[in-house]
């Protein structure tokens, strides 16, 4: 994968596809099901979920 550096940690959601950056792709992959936990320990997306939240406010022209 071009954008992220071989080797990374990625952490997802439960989404059956992103089995594959293990699998296929070798990356250290941890996942959450968000049915049961939203974090486990220091695995989370929270970061990535602000994130997209920021761009779709600015999108909108709301700055917080």
């Amino acid at each position: 994968m071009r954008f992220v550096k071989a080797g990374s940690r990625v952490q997802t959601d439960e989404a059956s596809n992103f089995k594959l950056l293990t699998e296929k792709y070798g990356y250290d992959h941890e996942s959450v099901d968000h049915s049961e936990e939203y974090v486990r320990g220091d695995v989370h997306t929270n970061s990535i979920e602000s994130f997209w939240s920021q761009v779709k406010l600015r999108i909108n022209g709301t700055y917080v």
